[in-house]
């Protein structure tokens, strides 16, 4: 299609050019025609990439702001469309590898709140076996078998009393008395 630009003499211009000219030059209504014809085929494009519309619609969008930042660099149609499915095409590439980025983050804190306890929750339980270690330390020497052997050990009071020669009643009096003073020194701190 050619038009004649007016106030100029019978110089015949592509319409894409005129356009192209009135957009150059900072003409919103260039911009909009412009935007109308390329923005539903970078929309389109971006789509393809991201399968994600509302990012296709921001990619495209923007798009035509950075090129009309750029304005006065485009002295023809075709630079301009190339330049705007250049910007296209790599904004939704970094736009995919953010969002994985972002869904790997999501599935490992995810894995993290699911299959391991937080580090935190791993901290304080080491303070507490830590401390209940020092404070099992500080049981006389029996007790501290006998405690020993029920709870890191695992074993039974009769189990316990056999392997150190004494009574069910003893056992359980050393237990009784070791857990209590366990109570006292480190349970109340938590």
């Amino acid at each position: 299609m050619k038009i004649i630009h007016s106030g100029q003499s019978a110089r015949t211009y592509d319409i894409k050019s005129y356009m192209l000219e009135g957009f150059r030059s900072g003409s919103q209504q260039s911009f909009s025609v412009i935007f109308k014809q390329l923005y539903p085929v970078l929309y389109y494009y971006g789509l393809q990439i991201t399968q994600n519309q509302a990012a296709s619609q921001d990619i495209a969008g923007e798009a035509f702001i950075k090129v009309w930042e750029r304005r006065q660099m485009f002295r023809q149609f075709s630079v301009l469309k190339s330049y705007l499915y250049t910007i296209v095409k790599n904004d939704s590439i970094n736009w995919l590898k953010n969002e994985n980025r972002r869904r790997q983050s999501e599935n490992i804190g995810a894995a993290m709140q699911n299959d391991e306890p937080p580090v935190w929750e791993s901290l304080v339980k080491t303070e507490i076996v830590a401390e209940l270690q020092a404070a099992i330390g500080r049981l006389p020497p029996q007790r501290q078998k006998v405690i020993r052997m029920l709870y890191h050990d695992g074993k039974s009071v009769k189990q316990v009393a056999g392997e150190l020669q004494v009574s069910l009643t003893a056992i359980k009096l050393h237990k009784k008395a070791g857990l209590q003073f366990l109570k006292k020194n480190v349970a109340a701190r938590y």
